[in-house]
């Protein structure tokens, strides 16, 4: 028990910390406003209990002004200070938010790729992302808000224990199920954030298939947009399914907390209108028993919203705390040897090996390609080299060194990617290249990457060059698919990795443009190790050595002469485009 009272309070100092640390000022009148409203029952109670006393004596109007004055500020400034509170407490609330999410997108950016391929660690910073806007950044007012109210609830209290203290026993009796109620919801409130995390990620995924440009429109053409429509129709029944789970909790015990206070209401007033035999002062007994009631509720309800979002912040706490060193990348200088020993890899989900007894040295200066048939082995075989799985068995080193000996970063800090899924970032020409690296560069490096790449001659014919911004959704330009791959291209240029791996690297170029930029991969490749995967014959004529792949296996190894001449596997794939 002490140790979770420990936890909590963890918890709520985490949050608060972040409410002042974001935004000082809103953080600090969140809690005078707070204070002042938490003053304005007690002060209620007090005044017309005179007020009501004095009438009964026939005190004259002079004898009134204080405590008509209090009734009248109270009940005049209650509304406007409420509506005060809420629109502060909804700024100091957005600017932890703002906060909070900009530190877990910082978290997620260290992240290295191995984790950032793990579906459980994506729907969790899903997961996360939610509960900071729907919950943890609510923490710091609703606690701000449930002690206030408690200060307030119990100085009314004290006040209605004067008139009787049997009444004033019944109302706090009425504390203890609202907050056992609390407490018996963040189960059911922790249940379905823990759901939701994958759930949100499937719904993001479909509703921005219908958001982006391009496959809406490809949607749009093939007269299927409405299937992909059904499908986020679904999936939204699914989030509305899941949510439902606190709220239908929170209606059983709202029913059952609703009966025991009806009942302790009804008690205290009876108990208060007796105790001050049923005179007419009774009457501020029955109003000091309804505001003390409605003081405590507050209170409860408050502190009830804070037992239920505790969990959630519990979560989001550790995630930020755990969360390892950041992920600094850098990039390598050079690379005289990769080695592949004895690789093999079977897949969770697999009967057989994707991958078996695959054999691999590739020296600084060489150029070489990894063909097959689709299936063949040839993505794993360039996973493993990258770390992005871990090999059953074998081995994957460069220069004589393990990833393990390196680690991640370094190890990747070793190579530059560009798959045939290489990303359209909408940025600007500048911001999207720069991507290339986590260096800071000048605009002569990106232009001599830009270069290399064969792109340097449409950036320039750009409205504003370099910041020009991609994309037309954001009203900037709109470019080929074959200008995009060349951007990707760039960006593996800028990096200056010494170890290029390129898959399909000119796929959505044109012929003249292809073979522009394989006449420049032959010319720079003695600057480092360059590995090729393609499907196209003629882009294979420059290699220094062709390693097939079939059936997860190297079957074939030469230059494109020596395996055509074999009349191998080779010859049977590409024996059509020769």
């Amino acid at each position: 028990m002490f140790s979770a009272l420990q936890a909590a309070a963890g918890d709520v100092r985490f949050v608060s910390r972040r409410a002042f640390a974001a935004g000082r000022r809103s953080a600090t009148q969140v809690a005078v406003l707070n204070l002042v409203l938490a003053a304005l029952p007690s002060a209620q109670v007090v005044a017309t209990a005179a007020l009501i006393d004095r009438l009964r004596h026939g005190v004259h109007l002079h004898g009134l002004i204080w405590p008509l004055t209090v009734v009248v500020a109270v009940v005049g400034l209650s509304g406007p200070l409420q509506a005060l509170s809420t629109a502060v407490q909804e700024r100091s609330m957005l600017a932890t938010e703002v906060d909070l999410q900009s530190e877990l997108a910082a978290v997620v950016a260290d992240m290295s790729p191995a984790r950032l391929t793990d579906p459980s660690v994506v729907a969790e910073v899903e997961r996360h992302g939610h509960a900071i806007i729907d919950s943890v950044s609510h923490v710091y007012g609703r606690v701000t808000a449930g002690v206030c109210a408690a200060a307030s609830a119990a100085a009314v209290v004290v006040t209605l224990s004067l008139m009787s203290p049997l009444a004033a026993a019944l109302v706090t009796l009425a504390v203890g199920p609202a907050v056992l109620v609390g407490k018996l919801i963040s189960g059911p409130i922790e249940r379905m954030w823990r759901i939701l995390g994958a759930v949100y990620d499937r719904d993001s995924y479909l509703r921005d298939i219908l958001n982006r440009q391009r496959s809406v429109t490809e949607l749009a053409s093939l007269g299927t947009a409405h299937r992909v429509a059904d499908m986020v129709s679904a999936q939204q029944r699914r989030v509305g399914e899941v949510r439902d789970i606190p709220i239908a909790a929170t209606i059983r015990a709202q029913l059952a907390l609703g009966g025991v206070g009806t009942v302790l209401l009804g008690g205290a007033v009876i108990a208060v209108v007796a105790g001050m035999h049923y005179g007419p002062t009774a009457v501020a007994g029955v109003y000091a028993v309804i505001a003390a009631m409605a003081a405590t509720s507050n209170a409860s309800g408050s502190l009830t919203n804070v037992l239920q979002f505790l969990p959630l912040t519990s979560a989001l706490r550790r995630f930020l705390d755990d969360a390892p060193p950041p992920y600094r990348q850098p990039i390598a200088e050079r690379a005289d040897e990769l080695v592949v020993s004895g690789l093999r890899h079977r897949y969770a989900t697999r009967a057989a090996d994707a991958v078996t007894d695959v054999d691999l040295c590739v020296r600084h200066g060489e150029m070489i390609a990894l063909v097959g048939v689709n299936g063949a082995g040839k993505t794993t075989i360039v996973n493993a080299l990258l770390g992005l799985i871990e090999p059953t068995d074998g081995s994957v080193t460069v220069d004589g060194r393990k990833r393990s000996e390196l680690g991640e970063a370094a190890w990747l800090g070793h190579f530059g990617l560009l798959t045939q899924e290489f990303g359209r970032y909408e940025f600007t020409v500048r911001e999207a290249v720069a991507l290339g690296t986590p260096e800071t560069v000048s605009d002569e490096r990106i232009w001599a990457a830009l270069e290399t790449a064969r792109a340097a001659d449409f950036v320039r014919g750009l409205p504003d060059g370099l910041d020009s911004q991609l994309g037309e959704q954001w009203g900037g330009v709109g470019i080929s698919g074959g200008q995009w791959q060349r951007l990707a291209l760039a960006r593996i240029c800028l990096r200056g990795a010494p170890i290029w791996i390129l898959d399909e690297p000119t796929s959505a170029i044109d012929a003249e443009a292809e073979q522009e930029v394989f006449q420049e991969l032959a010319r720079t490749k003695a600057e480092r190790i360059t590995i090729v995967v393609s499907h196209r014959a003629w882009t294979l004529r420059g290699m220094d050595r062709i390693h097939v792949v079939d059936g997860g296996r190297i079957v074939e190894s030469g230059s494109y002469e020596e395996l055509m001449g074999r009349r191998g596997r080779f010859a049977e794939i590409f024996a059509e485009q020769a």
